[in-house]
C-alpha cells in the first residue's frame, strides 16, 4: 500500500482509502489473510476471532486500523504516540505515559478474552476495546478514529453494505454518530481512584485536605537547587494541566509523611496544600517520587476503566444516575446508545 502523507488526503479521502482497503486487501496479520468482511461476517465469526485472537493479533489489529485510517505504509504501523505532554490538554484527556501503554493494553486484551469466553455481549467488549484506545492515546493522531472502527468492527460487524456508516463514523464530524470516549465516566473514576486513597475517609484524611494551592504563576515555584529543569517543568504542568491528579500525587506524599501546619491553608469546608510552600523544602528524590505517584494514579484510572466493563457488578461502580442505582457501565453505554440510534434512523 503505498504511503500517504496526512497533508495529501483529507479525512474523508483517507476513510474512502480504508474501505477500499476492507474490500480488497488482506493486509491486517491479525486476521491471518482474511477479507475483514469475512471476520466481522456475524456474531459467530467475530466471537470466533476473538477465541483466537494472541495478543500479538490483538496488536496487530490495533496498529493496522490506525496505520491505515492514517494512510501509512504496513512498515509504520506502529503505536506511534510517545510521551504526549500536558500542554494543550485538558484535564480528563491526560493519557498515561508512553512506558504504561502497552502494559495497559495488554491489561485490555486479557479481559477482552475473558469477556469472550464468558459469552459476554459483543457491545460490552467493543466498548472496552474503544474505550481503552481512546485512554491509552498509543498513536500520534487518529486515535478516536480508531476507537469508532473497532468498537464498530467488534459491536456490530462489517460487510459491503456498511460502507455508507463507516464513511460517516470516520469523517470529520464522526464524532458526533458515535463516541466511546471514556470522558463519559471520568468522573466517576476519579472518585473512585481518591476513594482508594482514602480522601473523603475522615479518619484518613483528618484535615479534610482536598485541593492543592500555590500563590502566583506555577513558573515561580521555587524548588531545591538539586531538583532537574525536567522535573521541575513536569510538576508546573501537572498543576498547570491536570490540577485533580496532581492533589492527588501531592497527597499521597503529604499523607505519608509529617507535615506541619504551615503547608496547609484552611477554609470553611475544605483545606488545601500549598505547594508553593511545600515545594522548596522537598528533596530532588521526594519531587520524583510525586511525579511517580502522579503517573502511577493516571496508569490506576484506566486499570479501574477496563474493570468496570469487565466487572460491572463490584460495589465501587455501583452509581446514582439522577435518583436511578445503575452501573458505571450501563451509564456508560447509555451515553452512546443515543449516538448509535440517531445514526440507525438517518
Amino acid at each position: 500500500m503505498p504511503e500517504i502523507g496526512r497533508g495529501e488526503l483529507s479525512r474523508d479521502q483517507q476513510t474512502e482509502r480504508l474501505l477500499r482497503f476492507f474490500s480488497t486487501a488482506r493486509g491486517i496479520d491479525a486476521f491471518h489473510g482474511k477479507r475483514v468482511e469475512d471476520v466481522f461476517k456475524d456474531e459467530g465469526h467475530g466471537r470466533e476471532f476473538l477465541d483466537g485472537m494472541t495478543q500479538e493479533d490483538f496488536f496487530s489489529l490495533l496498529n493496522g486500523t490506525n496505520g491505515i485510517l492514517r494512510g501509512k505504509p504496513k512498515t509504520e504501523w506502529t503505536m506511534d504516540g510517545g510521551e504526549v505532554t500536558l500542554q494543550g490538554f485538558s484535564e480528563s484527556d491526560v493519557p498515561p505515559r508512553e512506558a504504561d501503554k502497552r502494559p495497559l493494553f495488554e491489561q485490555t486484551f486479557n479481559a477482552i478474552k475473558q469477556m469472550n469466553q464468558e459469552g459476554r455481549a459483543l457491545e460490552d467488549i467493543a466498548l472496552l476495546a474503544g474505550a481503552s484506545i481512546n485512554a491509552i492515546h498509543a498513536y500520534e493522531d487518529a486515535n478516536g478514529r480508531t476507537s469508532r472502527l473497532v468498537y464498530t468492527l467488534l459491536a456490530s460487524g462489517y460487510q459491503e453494505q456498511d460502507k455508507t456508516r463507516l464513511n460517516t463514523l470516520l469523517g470529520e464530524d464522526g464524532r458526533e454518530s458515535l463516541d466511546v470516549s471514556p470522558s463519559f465516566v471520568y468522573r466517576y473514576l476519579n472518585d473512585t481512584v481518591g476513594a482508594e486513597l482514602g480522601i473523603a475517609d475522615a479518619t484518613k484524611n483528618t484535615q479534610h485536605v482536598t485541593t492543592t494551592f500555590y500563590e502566583g504563576r506555577s513558573v515561580d515555584l521555587g524548588f531545591d537547587s538539586g531538583v532537574p529543569e525536567e522535573n521541575r517543568e513536569a510538576i508546573r504542568q501537572m498543576l498547570r494541566g491536570d490540577g485533580g491528579f496532581a492533589f492527588l500525587a501531592f497527597y499521597l506524599f503529604f499523607a505519608s509523611a509529617s507535615r506541619e501546619k504551615e503547608f496547609v491553608t484552611d477554609y470553611p469546608k475544605h483545606s488545601s496544600i500549598r505547594v508553593d510552600v511545600l515545594l522548596p523544602t522537598m528533596s530532588p528524590e521526594q519531587v520524583t517520587n510525586i511525579i511517580e505517584s502522579y503517573w502511577r494514579l493516571k496508569k490506576r484510572r484506566v486499570e479501574l476503566l477496563i474493570d468496570c466493563i469487565q466487572h460491572p457488578q463490584k460495589d465501587e461502580y455501583q452509581i446514582d444516575d439522577d435518583g436511578e442505582q445503575t452501573t458505571l457501565l450501563d451509564y456508560f453505554k447509555a451515553h452512546i446508545v443515543p449516538a448509535q440510534q440517531n445514526q440507525a434512523d438517518t
